[in-house]
């Protein structure tokens, strides 16, 4: 890690147990890194949690919809993330993206597959809040709360496209409480 920042990402629930939460600089071989262990560590996670990635990219519709079926995943929402009049400009649109995640052994290929101008955030949560989180992506809306509502997440996400970070790439990582610890060696 060239640099860690901590960071504070503000939820609408306020009971929150974080247990760690940062950005760092990084080089793409840790992300992949980083991805590669989280999709070995997944079986040890528990049937209370499913694992989304959530973010943009700059794949087309058809390109992000046809990843169901690449990958044993699901495209739960794809959107533009320009609106109106600014949609019809003839530049490329990024389209944010809601994808859960069936089989954790595809979240390299994921990864690699939407890489380009690529903000990803892969989310390890509890089950019961599937539906809030899919309803706040939909709206445009932020979603931490639903997501570390529990306190029992991960959050694992990765900017390849960020102009603040001296390598161009930036890691974010946030940890609840009650998460289990064997599966957060990589911090």
């Amino acid at each position: 890690m060239l640099g860690c920042r901590p960071i504070l990402m503000k939820t609408t629930d306020q009971e929150v147990s974080i247990l760690k939460e940062y950005y760092a600089d990084i080089e793409m071989p840790r992300a992949y890194t980083i991805i590669k262990y989280l999709e070995e560590a997944c079986p040890c996670v528990d049937d209370s949690m499913v694992v989304y990635a959530v973010g943009n990219c700059h794949k087309s519709k058809a390109e992000i919809n046809s990843v169901s079926n690449l990958l044993n995943v699901e495209v739960k929402v794809d959107f533009p993330m320009r609106k109106g009049i600014l949609s019809l400009l003839p530049i490329p649109t990024p389209r944010s993206f809601c994808i859960k995640i069936s089989d954790c052994n595809c979240m390299v290929d994921l990864f690699s597959y939407l890489n380009e101008y690529l903000f990803i955030e892969y989310l390890f949560f509890d089950r019961s809040m599937e539906n809030g989180l899919i309803d706040k992506v939909r709206l445009d809306e932020d979603y931490y709360g639903i997501v570390k509502k529990s306190g029992k997440y991960l959050i694992y996400g990765v900017d390849c496209d960020n102009e603040e970070s001296s390598t161009g790439i930036m890691e974010f990582v946030s940890i609840g409480e009650k998460f289990p610890k064997k599966l957060i060696s990589f911090i």
